[in-house]
């Protein structure tokens, strides 16, 4: 089997990721929503496109905090953090590298 190349890694994914019941955002290196699954979308609303500012409301004050490490560099925030988001949801934070663009 081939490894797919970076540029096509993530949409090659994206039918994959709309299976999952749990909600699954991508985000690029800036932090910019790059894909968001089915089940992102149901629950919070949230597109491709978004602005990790824009995913304050629907992340809360603590896990904004956390994916701004992350994005400027933190080394120690990429493993599962468990977090309460606003709407009282249960969340776990991970980082997990898909390609050399999208976390």
């Amino acid at each position: 089997m081939k490894p797919l190349p970076p540029a096509s890694a993530v949409p090659a994914l994206h039918p994959l990721l709309d299976l999952a019941t749990d909600a699954m955002i991508v985000l690029d290196r800036a932090g910019q929503v790059s894909f968001a699954n089915a089940a992102a979308l149901r629950q919070f609303g949230c597109e491709a496109g978004w602005s990790s500012d824009r995913l304050a409301p629907l992340l809360g004050a603590e896990a904004l905090h956390w994916l701004r490490e992350w994005r400027d560099g933190a080394s120690d925030v990429a493993g599962p953090r468990d977090v309460v988001l606003p709407g009282g949801l249960a969340a776990s934070l991970a980082v997990h590298r898909l390609d050399a663009w999208h976390w």
